[in-house]
């Protein structure tokens, strides 16, 4: 797979609004030698950007936080995505979310794990809409990271919005 500091597999970043659809992102890792924990967005990074992710299959991605997506100050829509077995060493192991406010809607989200918080999604300061979802078998491994927020789901680490029509099991 490839790697890169932020985004192994796609990066967008200001303004950028590029349809992303009908993809396999599998295998990609965000990380960054010099430091214990940088890496963002295994398999998609996002940063003050408007992308459409339709459709994809997005698995076996790794990286410090969102090993599937990472969108920071985003206002993404992220819909009909299989997202599984990606994951994260801090948080978000399908899809950490850091301000903005995307739409994520219509996703698998199954058999994703992060150390910290959210093993399937991890929100920070964002007014997201997270709405029917299936969301399956993710999981906290813990301990959590030195500065980052204990959790008390495996599914969400929710410090912004809430979810609704989610259909949420073990």
């Amino acid at each position: 797979g490839n790697w890169a500091t932020q985004g192994g597999g796609i990066a967008c970043d200001y303004a950028a609004g590029p349809t992303i659809q009908d993809n396999d992102i599998t295998g990609n890792r965000a990380v960054d030698p010099g430091s214990p924990i940088s890496g963002e967005g295994g398999a998609i990074f996002c940063h003050q950007a408007s992308p459409t992710l339709l459709e994809n299959t997005i698995t076996d991605n790794t990286s410090d936080r969102g090993a599937g997506v990472y969108l920071a100050s985003s206002w993404a829509l992220v819909e009909d995505n299989e997202l599984s077995r990606n994951s994260a060493t801090v948080s978000g192991g399908a899809i950490g979310i850091n301000g903005g406010a995307p739409t994520v809607r219509g996703n698998r989200i199954r058999d994703n794990t992060a150390v910290g918080s959210g093993g399937a999604v991890y929100l920070y300061v964002a007014s997201a809409t997270i709405e029917d979802n299936t969301i399956a078998s993710n999981r906290c491994l813990g301990p959590i990271p030195s500065g980052e927020t204990p959790n008390t789901t495996s599914a969400f680490c929710v410090a912004a919005a809430p979810s609704r029509n989610e259909t949420i099991s073990d």
